[in-house]
């Protein structure tokens, strides 16, 4: 019983805390903290594969670091254009902030709450 109530109280005062913040329109922000997780952007499997690729071009030239791991022989490497662009888009949606625009990249990005991580490769969120 006592475990239900400290765990009544945490809810409680976490709400308190994050009131503010969901008054001022962040409820992204509330719904991470209080996941403890996620979102991600992902590429949309329906995007041609030029775009993709481009997509991964522009990123990989503006944050360093995005790119090491889609590398051949690396952690989230993979010959499907759509995870290869994902992992980028996502770590541009990460650093930038997780607001709509930063994984919009010309219609071909979506955001998700599952976990687009497999394997070895883990995506930031």
């Amino acid at each position: 019983m006592t475990g239900i109530v400290r765990k009544a109280t945490s809810i409680f005062l976490l709400s308190l805390f994050l009131l503010p913040y969901l008054m001022n329109g962040w409820t992204a922000l509330a719904t991470r903290i209080l996941s403890g997780k996620g979102p991600w952007c992902v590429a949309n499997p329906n995007a041609q594969t030029e775009v993709l690729q481009a997509n991964i071009d522009y990123v990989c030239g503006i944050v360093i670091g995005a790119c090491g791991a889609i590398q051949e022989g690396a952690s989230c490497y993979t010959t499907d254009i759509v995870r290869r662009a994902s992992y980028p888009m996502n770590a541009y949606f990460y650093m930038y902030g997780h607001k709509d625009i930063n994984c919009y990249f010309n219609g071909t990005g979506r955001i998700v709450h599952d976990d687009p991580g497999y394997g070895n490769c883990v995506y930031p969120s």
